[in-house]
């Protein structure tokens, strides 16, 4: 059965998603009041309760849902071309997302830092890598002297971890960067710098990504 959202809770939330949208690109989200945000929106406080404790948690949300939406397009990729083909386009994906919202990553991340935001965008790395060693933990080598069995999973968040801030760092640099940052360096970059035992032939099975 399909859950269809009532037509005017649908506007309201359309109404929500361009205001936060567009007030976290012109001001850092943490000093923006639920009062702004439901004015501005055209809705009541309970409204933009309904759909987070403060705006900074409404912003999180809204970029997580389509930042869960790439990362269930890698999924489908991954079952049907290489591995690295996969990973490719699932970087060129969330770079394509970071350039949605450029005017938000570049404030958040560049020049008044966000740990809401920041947190985000390095959970998608995070997550994404996390699951995909669990469904081909052959490509995780767990350090030597430590049982595999008791180990495996520590290791596997903890690879996942430093790659996703690792990524989230190298697109820091490039927001810096400003008028002269280059799209397709950043792309090419950040697929350069995944290691190769990520593509040692992994079996992918299909996992749950909810």
């Amino acid at each position: 059965m399909v859950n269809v959202m009532d037509p005017r809770a649908e506007r309201s939330r359309e109404a929500l998603r361009e205001s936060v949208f567009r007030i976290a690109s012109e001001r850092r989200i943490e000093t923006v009041t639920t009062t702004e945000v439901a004015r501005d929106a055209g809705v009541t406080r309970g409204t933009v309760y309904n759909h987070g404790k403060s705006p900074a948690e409404l912003l999180q949300h809204l970029l997580a849902e389509e930042l869960t939406e790439l990362r269930e397009r890698f999924w489908r990729n991954l079952g049907k071309q290489p591995v690295r083909e996969s990973f490719e386009a699932g970087v060129r994906d969330a770079v394509d997302h970071v350039t949605a919202h450029l005017a938000i990553y570049e404030r958040a991340l560049a020049h008044e830092p966000s740990p809401a935001i920041h947190h985000v965008l390095s959970d998608h790395f995070a997550s994404t890598l996390s699951d995909f060693f669990r469904a081909n933990p052959s490509v995780v080598t767990v350090p030597p002297g430590f049982d595999r069995e008791e180990n495996f999973q520590t290791t596997a968040d903890s690879l996942a971890a430093y790659a996703a801030h690792g990524v989230v760092g190298t697109i820091e640099v490039w927001l810096r960067q400003g008028s002269t940052r280059n799209t397709e360096l950043l792309v090419a970059t950040i697929n350069s710098i995944l290691p190769a035992w990520y593509f040692e032939s992994p079996e992918t099975s299909e996992i749950s990504t909810t």
